[in-house]
């Protein structure tokens, strides 16, 4: 927390000072308003790496709180958080009311979250959709987030949980952490992941999660 306090007081800080220089600043020029929303962004960037770096620190299993969740919720929970996003979407999930999973909800919470961002962020410009499709298996579950998004070409396809792997560049948003993290979790309950992707053609990212945690 300590850490976390230091890392945030200089962003926040920086914040408040270019909110009160743009109040202090009724005529500005055009070139001053762009000035401002680059540093804007670049705040937004910085927040985004502390709180993936923070997470991703967090990931220890010792810090992990497992209990017996309704997923069915938890997923309503992140469809309702990007109602917004999702208005052009189409977004199906066959995880039942009654799904009881055994995981640290915050974490598991964190791990569809941050799948169903990339699939909103690279979404397809025709008919896009984000599905989540749940296998039993006899010691563990199998979860796929699959999307017909612009999809990850295959040499990318060993690295793209690496920490800072960043595929897309040219899409604004992401700070190449998000992954990582994504597995570091699905590691700490006993599971794998990996990708199925083409370019052009939608991705699959497949995650286990252990029965008995």
């Amino acid at each position: 927390h300590v850490v976390s306090h230091d890392l945030k007081t200089p962003i926040v800080s920086i914040s408040g000072q270019l909110s009160r220089l743009k109040s202090m600043s009724d005529n500005i020029s055009e070139k001053q308003h762009k000035c401002f929303e680059r540093i804007e962004i670049n705040i937004k960037k910085m927040s985004e790496l502390i709180h993936d770096l923070l997470s991703l620190s967090g990931s220890n299993k010792m810090e992990y709180k497992f209990k017996k969740i309704n997923l069915y919720k938890v997923i309503k929970q992140i469809e309702s958080s990007y109602e917004e996003s999702l208005s052009d979407i189409k977004f199906l999930s066959d995880i039942h009311e009654d799904f009881i999973l055994k995981c640290d909800e915050r974490k598991i919470k964190q791990v569809f979250d941050n799948l169903i961002s990339n699939s909103i962020r690279y979404k397809s410009s025709n008919s896009p959709f984000i599905k989540i499709t749940t296998m039993e298996r006899e010691d563990y579950y199998e979860f796929i987030v699959s999307d017909n998004g612009i999809g990850v070409d295959s040499q990318h396809h060993e690295t793209i949980f690496k920490m800072f792997e960043r595929i897309h560049h040219e899409i604004e948003g992401g700070t190449g952490i998000g992954l990582s993290i994504v597995k570091n979790i699905v590691e700490n309950h006993a599971g794998k992941i990996w990708i199925k992707s083409e370019v052009n053609k939608g991705t699959e990212i497949h995650f286990t999660i252990g029965k008995f945690l």
